[in-house]
């Protein structure tokens, strides 16, 4: 290859490192690839052969250098020695200031050099030191969440999954604050802005690496590498919980005892990209579909196991684990085999057992060794976030309908209150009030069901009213007020699907309460607001709304602001019976709003 930058376009994944301060920088990126090569043996054996080393020089405010070497290896569908490929790998390092990014398309060559960070006292490599996860989460794992790689910290169940992959709009929205407690995240997918130049950035913080996709030329790489490395130099301040809900590293890791599981990842969960070595995924596979594991003793965090495969004694394996860093715990594995003839299969036990990415060990203690940290697995109270807050000034609050119901909006109850103030928000008068139907009966879709047909998309709500117990203006939080409009909520969930409330809606037809329709306040039909829904389309949000107005905003801010209080219990039992709630409304790809009293 002609020694041209101008030439280059490798996919740009990176990882990030920072120049130790006891070394200076210059000359560094002429050192880093130097111990590249002797890594590599290039030219010493006939497996790989380098083809070109270009020299660092500057390119704006890069400093890069780069290594072009190729590689023969086997292939996979034939034992014929003789069928070889022979393959184009390059290493380019990017320096700016005392950050450097390594690019490396070789996958086994990326773990390769990250085993020899932050070692010896030599310049080179090991003057590198990756990136905290806590800064890599600051400056990375913000803006809208796109794809989250999640692994679990609970132990293994058959009803509940190891580890999942989420893609979305913005998944903090989607996390489920009861059931995704018990996972975290391994990497990430964000629309971070970046100057105009990306728009998305992938990272994998405990790893130090980020990803952005294919470069279409030398520029376009090099201007993302130079942002990247900027916004490190800009970052300071770390963030060690960037995403709501989900689990963060254990502050109480020299608690950590009582291993009762291990397991070795699957090889499509063990990294956000795939593994191009395939004699690393075949051990994978091997070692992660087919061990089995018993343990025969513990003292603190380390274990010493009984490894089997496919059914097949291989030996004993002993793990001494260090967690003094519950951020970057170590290990070291040693062990005997059964016999000799299982010899080899225990030695590549071991080696599986060493990779600091691959292992993952459960804990009486209520811990968990994932990812090369220490997870506490503990359900935190978490708060439900979908309360808004109606006046209901002039309505009695105990008084949920009126009577007769062809009165609705002519008296002081909550039907009427909805029939004169949804939507609520803002100045209720310059609101177009939309679409509003009366569905209160046996085997109702919910109270009133109401379209926004001038938004976009178009919004139906499903709105479920309940009285409240009381209209003294201190009276407490009450859970039971909520339990049975929640219950209504969930169970009319199938009727946010179109054609099933279309059939709701025509059944009403030919009962009383089928004339109670509204269209911006004013008296329509049934058959208008079936002509409207249908017009609707498919391309629409869904909302259940809970109207309760027991809650008032004060009694709930000072619960909130007052972990001791009479009502802060109360207010924790009623965020898990919401948040359970919303956990089924957002698995019909719903929203939940709870109306209490402003």
């Amino acid at each position: 290859m002609a020694d041209d930058l101008a030439l280059l376009r490798p996919y740009r994944s990176f990882i990030m490192t920072r120049i130790r301060d006891r070394f200076g920088i210059d000359g560094m990126t002429d050192l880093v690839l130097e111990d590249i090569v002797g890594m590599l043996n290039l030219g010493e054996t006939n497996r790989r052969r380098l083809i070109n080393r270009a020299a660092a020089r500057q390119d704006e405010e890069l400093e890069v250098g780069y290594v072009h070497f190729t590689e023969v290896q086997s292939v996979t569908w034939t034992a014929n020695p003789l069928v070889v490929d022979t393959l184009n790998h390059l290493v380019v390092i990017c320096r700016r200031n005392r950050h450097v990014a390594v690019c490396a398309t070789d996958a086994s060559l990326r773990s390769s050099i990250v085993r020899r960070f932050d070692r010896g006292d030599s310049p080179g490599i090991g003057a590198l030191q990756p990136i905290s996860a806590g800064i890599m989460n600051a400056a990375f794992v913000k803006g809208k969440a796109r794809t989250l790689w999640l692994s679990a910290t609970h132990r293994r169940t058959t009803v509940k999954a190891d580890s999942k992959v989420l893609s979305g709009m913005d998944l903090r929205d989607a996390l489920n604050p009861v059931e995704d407690q018990s996972y975290y995240f391994t990497a990430a997918r964000c629309g971070v802005d970046l100057q105009e130049i990306i728009s998305s950035v992938g990272s994998a913080p405990r790893s130090s690496k980020v990803w952005v996709g294919s470069s279409e030329d030398w520029k376009e790489f090099r201007d993302t590498v130079t942002v990247l490395l900027r916004r490190l130099e800009e970052t300071k301040k770390p963030e060690p919980s960037p995403l709501p809900v989900i689990a963060v590293t254990s502050i109480d890791s020299h608690k950590v005892r009582g291993a009762f599981d291990l397991a070795i990842i699957p090889p499509e969960l063990a990294t956000e990209e795939p593994l191009e070595d395939d004699e690393i995924r075949r051990k994978l596979e091997r070692w992660s579909y087919g061990a089995d594991f018993e343990v025969l003793d513990t003292k603190g965090p380390s274990v010493l196991a009984k490894v089997s495969l496919n059914g097949k004694p291989v030996g004993k394996i002993e793990l001494e684990i260090n967690v003094r860093d519950p951020e970057r715990v170590t290990w070291r594995a040693r062990g005997e085999p059964d016999d000799e003839d299982v010899r080899e299969l225990h030695d590549e036990a071991l080696e599986v057992f060493r990779n600091h990415d691959w292992l993952k060990v459960w804990y009486d203690s209520g811990h968990a060794l994932s990812n090369r940290a220490i997870f506490e697995i503990r359900y935190r109270d978490m708060p439900f976030r979908g309360f808004e807050w109606g006046d209901f000034d002039g309505i009695d609050v105990t008084r949920e309908k009126p009577a007769p119901m062809d009165e609705i909006g002519e008296q002081n109850s909550l039907f009427c209150w909805v029939k004169r103030h949804w939507p609520i928000g803002g100045d209720q008068r310059a609101l177009p009030a939309g679409w509003l139907a009366c569905d209160d009966g046996a085997m109702e879709i919910a109270d009133f069901i109401h379209l926004d047909d001038r938004a976009a998309p178009p919004v139906l709500s499903l709105i479920h009213v309940k009285a409240a117990g009381s209209c003294r203006p201190n009276r407490g939080i009450s859970v039971s007020k909520f339990e049975v409009v929640t219950g209504q909520g969930v169970k009319n969930l199938r009727s946010l699907d179109r054609q099933l409330l279309d059939q709701g809606m025509m059944d009403g037809i030919g009962r009383k309460v089928g004339a109670l329709v509204w269209h911006n306040r004013r008296s329509t039909t049934r058959q208008e607001m079936l002509r409207a829904i249908a017009a609707m389309g498919a391309d629409y949000e869904r909302r259940v709304v809970l109207v309760q107005p027991h809650l008032q905003r004060s009694t709930y801010e000072h619960a909130r602001q007052h972990a001791r209080s009479r009502d802060a219990g109360r207010l924790r039992q009623l965020d898990a019976l919401l948040l359970g709630a919303e956990s089924a409304v957002h698995g019909a790809g719903s929203a939940l709003v709870v109306i209490g009293e402003r």
